[in-house]
């Protein structure tokens, strides 16, 4: 699985939070032919909506797959209630997630936990996070963005 480089994600980061923003379309859909042709028509991102709509988290990644390959960045809106949907998109490959309904900051403390490895976060690691046992747990700390009212 192709995930967005670290520069990739640094880049989108830094759109996001400047003036000019990103642009994207919000897509329910489980159709990867549609999220490709989001990327060809030149959108900064796609976000991929798994808290309504038919999609699943085993179709997830051929969408994902499918903003890789066009170049896009994908983000994930993730169903509310649970850090466990926040670590299956990122291990799939997710580039930035979107956390519906955060009202509290200690919600968005948890969400932030939830997307960062030990010992910053709670998130663990498994065979799709796309680590390489001979790189240092240290290059891999550095969260996919996370927008918060609070940041």
């Amino acid at each position: 699985m192709n995930f967005p480089s670290l520069n990739e994600v640094e880049s989108f980061r830094k759109a996001l939070n400047s003036d000019q923003g990103v642009f994207g379309p919000f897509m329910i859909t489980s159709d990867p032919a549609l999220v490709e042709c989001a990327g060809y028509a030149g959108y900064d991102f796609v976000l991929l909506d798994m808290e309504h709509g038919p999609g699943s988290f085993e179709q997830l990644q051929n969408l994902i797959r499918a903003a890789n390959a066009a170049k896009i960045m994908p983000v994930v809106r993730v169903p509310r209630g649970s850090d466990i949907f926040i670590d299956r998109a990122l291990d799939v490959g997710a580039g930035a997630v979107l956390i519906p309904q955060v009202e509290t900051t200690e919600q968005a403390a948890e969400a932030v936990s939830a997307a960062k490895f030990s010992p910053m976060g709670t998130r663990g690691t498994c065979r799709f996070t796309g680590l390489r046992v001979t790189e240092p747990m240290e290059a891999k700390r550095i969260s996919r963005p996370l927008r918060t009212p609070w940041s």
